[in-house]
């Protein structure tokens, strides 16, 4: 998914990046809402999400790094550079 969502200028926003984020606000208020219903402290189940995003995106780099190991095996600190995506 390649689309051009928004562009002002340099900046733009992806129709990829913009179903992310919705996705991602969404398990945050569906992880509330459970939350509250179960009576679980704020800071717990944010701190939960928070530990979550981190370690995701974190696995996909590595995941992305290991399926094109030939490629990082060459360049091993562009493995650090989780903007590049993976």
């Amino acid at each position: 998914m390649s689309a051009i969502l928004v562009q002002w200028g340099n900046w733009s926003i992806s129709a990829y990046a913009a179903c992310l984020s919705l996705g991602l606000v969404l398990a945050l208020i569906v992880a509330g809402v459970e939350a509250r219903a179960r009576r679980i402290p704020t800071a717990l189940w944010l701190d939960a999400v928070l530990a979550a995003l981190t370690i995701g995106v974190v696995a996909a780099r590595l995941g992305y790094a290991a399926l094109n190991w030939a490629y990082f095996q060459q360049h091993p600190l562009e493995v650090l550079e989780i903007w590049e995506g993976g």
